[in-house]
C-alpha cells in the first residue's frame, strides 16, 4: 500500500474508534465514516485519520472507494445495523476490494444467563415490545435513538421510558420527535459502570431495563449486573449471528498487511486480549455440558493467591511473613524490578496488571484441564497458548494447589494495584478457585518519613506517579504545599522533582513565600546508593540521577483555609468590564453549595470574580469559565495570574455552542478542556449563569442533557432580564424539568464618606435565582 488513505473504517462502535486510535498511533492515514455528528466529535483529530459524519448508500461507497483507491474495508458498524453492513458488503464485492468485518468477541450471555429470573431474552426488538405491554413501571432504554420509534408506538410504554441516549443534536432530536419529555431523557456518553446503572436504576425509580447484547467493551456486563443486584428485570434483545475477525485479529491483519512493527507492549496486549477471547470460549463451551463438567472444570486447579506489599526497596525491609510465603512459592508475579531477585518453584513473570495475571492464572487452569488443553494445542504451534512453552501439563498437575505470590511495590494500601487485582479477582471466582490473602509492606512514606525524624500521620501524603492530571496537576501541587506543614510525595522521576521546584519558584509571592519551603529529596530509598538531602526548590532543576525518588516538602509558614467566600472588590484587577459585587457573589457562592471535588461552570465570566472566589473555596474544585468578549477574557487571564489559581480554565466562546461545536486543531486549549468536561460530566455539580445574551434555555437545556443534577443560579438586574428568567423558571416546571426553586431580591447600601459625613449609598437591587435539576418524575 502506497497511496495516503487506502483504508476506510466504517465506525458504529467501539471496537471502531480503537482501530482507528491503534491506525494513528502507528502513523497510518485512514478515512473513517460515522453515523452521526456526536460520533465524530468522540473520534480522535489528527492528519492520520479523515473523520466524516456522512452515512453512504451503496452506490456512494463505490464512488468513494474508487476515488481514493480504497484497498481495505473495516466494517465496525453495530451488530444490528445489518442494511448498513449489506451496503458495505455489495460495494465491497462490486470493486473487488478486501472486506473485514470487525465483530464483538462472542461472550455466549444466553448460555451464560439462561437460568436467571431476572434476565429475559427477545429475537427482535417487536418481541420485546409485546413483552413490555404486559408490564408496569418506569423502563430504562439503553439500545439508543435509532429504534426509539418501535417502543414509542404504544403509549403505555412511551410513558414510562426513561430513554438513554448519546448527548448528540439528531439523538436529542428523534427524543423530541417521539414524544420523550425532557426529564425522561439521560443524554450520556458511555460506557457505564456498574455503579452509574445503579445510580439510574435508583434515582429513576426503574422496574426494567432494556439492552441490546453488546459486548463488555459496551459495559453489558456491568448493566445485566447492577440490574441483578438491584433486583429488577432486564430485557436482552439478542444479538444478531455474525462472522467476522476479532479487534485483535484485525490489528494483527493490518499489521503484516502494511508491515507495521508492533511495539513490544501492543504485542503482549493483543496476544492477551486474543488469548482471553479463546479462554472464554473454552469457558464457555466447557461448562454448557452439565453442572457437574462444569464444577469439575473449575476445581481442576487451586490457588493460593497472597498479595503483598514488598516494602520500600532492599530485600532486608521485607516482613517476615512475606519472606516465608516467597520462598514457599510456586509461582512469583509482578514488575520486574519486585521479582528479579527471587526463585519459585516452578516460574516467575513480569505481570502487574489485573487482566494479565487473570489471564495467565486461567491458562494455567486450561492446561491442567484434558479437553482443553485438546483444544489448545489443536489451535497449532503458533497459538498464544502455546507459545510459553514452561506451561505445560508437565510444570501443573491436577488436583493440587499452587501458591502464587503477587508483589507490589511499598504498601498495598498506599497508592498500590493490590485492590484493584482482589476485585477482578473476585469477578472471576465462577472460572477460578482460590483463596487470597494480603500482606502488607513498609512504605517508603514511611521509611522517608524516619529519615528525616518526624511523624506521617499528619503530613498530607499525595502521588504524582503515573496520576498526573495535565489540566489541573498544577494546583494539587501548589494548593497542598500552601496549605500543610508537611507534604510527602511519591513522583515518577528526576523530571518531576525538577517541574516541582520550578513550580514552587514560580508561585513564590503568589501562593506562598519559597523561602519557607524546604524540600528533602530521597533518592533509592533503602538501596546502597541511597541519598537523603535537603535543598531549596532552585537546587531541585539541577537533579539529573535516574532513579526513585520521594520528596518530603515542609511549609514553616503553611496558610490556614478559609472555607468562606473572602475577597473584596477591590482585590481583583478592574477594567470597564461589568463584575458581581461581592456581597451578591458571596450570597451567590453560598446559595450553589459548592461541593470538594466538583467541576464548576461560570457562564458569562465578566471579570472572573464569580471562578476566582469559587476556587479559592477548595482546592480541588475546578472551574471552567465561558466568556465570549475578548477583552473579558483577556482580563479574566491577568485575575487568575493575579490570585495565582491553578483551577480555573478560561474557554473562549458562546456557551453552549463552544462545547458542541466542531473541535478546532488550532484551539488546543478548549478542545483539551471539552474533552476533560465530557469525560468527567457526572463531577459537575453547579453552574453560575451571569449573562444569557437572550440564549438561557438553550443554556438550561444542554447543562441538563449534560448531567441532569446540578444546581443553577441566575442573576439578573433587568427588568426584561428578569421576566425572561421566570418565564423560563416556570416552562422547566411546567415540563417537570427543575425543582427547588428559590427566588430572592437582594438589596442593599454601601457606606460612603461624604465630606464629614459617612452616608448610605445604595446599590442596584438584583434577583438571584436558584433551583436543581430534576432527575426524574
Amino acid at each position: 500500500m502506497n497511496n495516503e488513505y487506502e483504508i476506510v473504517i466504517f465506525s458504529g462502535t467501539t471496537e471502531g474508534r480503537m482501530l482507528s486510535e491503534f491506525l494513528v498511533k502507528n502513523k497510518i492515514k485512514h478515512i473513517v465514516y460515522v453515523a452521526t455528528e456526536y460520533g465524530k466529535m468522540v473520534m480522535e483529530r489528527n492528519e492520520y485519520a479523515l473523520v466524516f459524519d456522512q452515512r453512504l448508500d451503496k452506490n456512494q461507497m463505490i464512488d468513494m472507494f474508487n476515488k481514493n483507491q480504497i484497498k481495505v474495508v473495516i466494517d465496525s458498524t453495530h451488530p444490528y445495523a445489518k442494511i448498513v453492513t449489506e451496503n458495505i458488503k455489495k460495494a465491497t464485492r462490486e470493486c473487488n476490494i478486501k472486506y473485514i468485518r470487525l465483530k464483538r468477541a462472542e461472550e455466549n450471555v444466553i448460555k451464560k444467563y439462561q437460568n436467571n429470573r431476572h434476565i429475559h431474552f427477545f429475537d427482535t426488538i417487536n418481541d420485546c415490545v409485546e413483552s413490555l405491554k404486559k408490564t408496569s413501571g418506569n423502563i430504562l432504554l439503553t439500545t439508543g435513538s435509532k429504534d426509539l420509534h418501535k417502543f414509542c408506538c404504544n403509549e403505555n410504554i412511551k410513558d414510562r421510558l426513561i430513554v438513554r441516549v448519546l448527548p448528540g443534536k439528531e439523538s436529542i432530536e428523534i427524543c423530541d420527535q417521539s414524544g420523550i419529555k425532557k426529564n425522561r431523557i439521560i443524554a450520556i456518553q458511555g460506557p457505564f459502570s456498574y455503579e452509574m446503572n445503579c445510580f439510574f436504576i435508583k434515582n429513576y425509580d426503574i422496574k426494567i431495563m432494556v439492552s441490546k447484547e453488546s459486548g463488555k467493551v459496551g459495559g453489558f456486563d456491568d448493566k445485566i449486573k447492577s440490574s441483578i443486584d438491584s433486583n429488577i428485570d432486564i430485557y436482552i434483545i439478542k444479538r444478531p449471528k455474525e462472522e467476522g475477525k476479532t479487534f485483535e485479529e484485525v490489528v494483527v491483519f493490518l499489521s503484516q498487511e502494511l508491515n507495521v512493527k508492533l511495539s513490544e507492549e501492543q504485542e503482549t496486549q493483543i496476544n492477551k486480549e486474543i488469548q482471553n477471547n479463546m479462554l472464554d470460549s473454552l469457558y464457555s463451551q466447557e461448562t454448557t455440558k452439565t453442572p457437574e463438567s462444569s464444577q469439575d472444570l473449575n476445581k481442576k486447579v487451586n490457588f493460593d493467591i497472597t498479595l503483598a506489599g514488598i516494602g520500600v526497596g532492599a530485600e532486608k525491609f521485607i516482613i517476615n511473613e512475606l519472606k516465608n510465603k516467597i520462598e514457599e512459592a510456586d509461582i512469583i508475579l509482578g514488575a520486574k524490578r519486585m521479582i528479579d531477585d527471587f526463585t519459585p518453584k516452578i516460574e516467575k513473570k513480569p505481570y502487574y496488571s489485573p487482566n494479565d495475571i487473570i489471564s495467565y492464572l486461567k491458562k494455567i487452569s486450561y492446561l491442567d484441564n484434558s479437553t482443553s488443553s485438546k483444544r489448545v494445542s489443536e489451535l497449532g504451534d503458533d497459538s498464544i497458548f502455546n507459545k510459553e512453552k514452561s506451561l505445560d501439563n508437565s510444570s501443573f498437575q491436577r488436583e493440587k494447589t499452587y501458591k502464587v505470590v503477587v508483589l507490589f511495590s511499598g504498601d498495598v494500601g498506599f497508592y498500590s494495584g493490590c485492590y484493584l487485582l482482589k476485585d477482578a479477582l473476585e469477578k472471576e471466582k465462577d472460572k477460578l478457585s482460590f483463596n487470597l490473602k494480603v500482606l502488607p509492606g513498609i512504605s517508603s512514606i514511611v521509611y522517608m518519613a524516619s529519615k528525616c525524624y518526624t511523624t506521617w500521620h499528619d503530613a498530607k501524603i499525595l502521588s504524582i506517579h503515573g496520576r498526573y492530571d495535565e489540566i489541573y496537576g498544577d494546583n494539587e501541587i501548589l494548593e497542598n504545599i500552601k496549605y500543610n506543614k508537611k507534604t510527602f510525595m511519591i513522583v515518577s522521576g528526576k523530571q518531576d522533582v525538577k517541574k516541582i521546584g520550578q513550580l514552587i519558584i514560580d508561585a513564590d509571592d503568589k501562593y506562598f513565600h519559597a523561602k519557607d519551603i524546604e524540600i528533602t529529596i530521597g533518592y533509592n530509598l533503602s538501596y546502597p546508593d541511597e541519598i537523603v538531602k535537603k535543598c531549596k526548590a532552585q537546587d531541585c532543576l539541577k537533579v539529573e540521577k535516574e532513579g526513585l525518588y520521594v520528596l518530603y516538602i515542609e511549609n514553616k509558614a503553611c496558610a490556614k483555609h478559609i472555607n468562606a467566600p473572602m475577597l473584596k472588590d477591590s482585590a481583583f484587577i478592574r477594567d470597564k468590564i461589568p463584575m458581581t459585587k461581592e456581597e451578591i457573589r458571596h450570597i451567590v457562592i453560598n446559595k450553589l453549595q459548592l461541593k470538594e471535588d466538583s467541576i464548576f461552570f461560570d457562564i458569562g465570566g465578566g471579570t472572573g470574580s464569580i471562578s476566582i472566589e469559587a476556587a479559592m473555596l477548595d482546592r480541588n474544585i475546578k472551574v471552567f469559565t465561558f466568556e465570549n468578549n475578548v477583552e473579558a477574557v483577556r482580563l479574566i487571564e491577568k485575575n487568575i495570574e493575579h490570585f495565582g489559581r491553578k483551577n480555573v480554565k478560561v474557554i473562549e466562546g458562546i456557551f453552549p455552542e463552544i462545547m458542541m461545536n466542531k473541535p478546532n486543531d488550532s484551539d488546543s486549549i478548549t478542545n483539551e478542556c471539552r474533552n476533560y468536561i465530557i469525560k468527567n460530566k457526572n463531577r459537575i455539580t453547579s453552574a453560575f449563569i451571569g449573562g444569557t445574551r437572550g440564549r438561557l434555555l438553550e443554556m438550561i437545556e444542554y447543562l441538563y442533557s449534560l448531567n441532569n443534577t446540578m444546581k443553577i443560579c441566575i442573576t439578573a438586574v433587568t427588568l426584561e432580564s428578569i421576566n425572561q428568567v421566570m418565564e423560563i423558571i416556570k416552562k422547566s416546571q411546567e415540563s417537570n424539568m427543575i425543582t427547588d426553586v428559590d427566588i430572592s431580591q437582594i438589596s442593599y447600601s454601601k457606606v460612603k464618606k461624604i465630606g464629614n459625613y459617612n452616608m448610605f449609598k445604595a446599590e442596584n437591587p438584583i434577583m438571584i435565582f436558584t433551583f436543581s435539576f430534576k432527575s426524574k418524575e
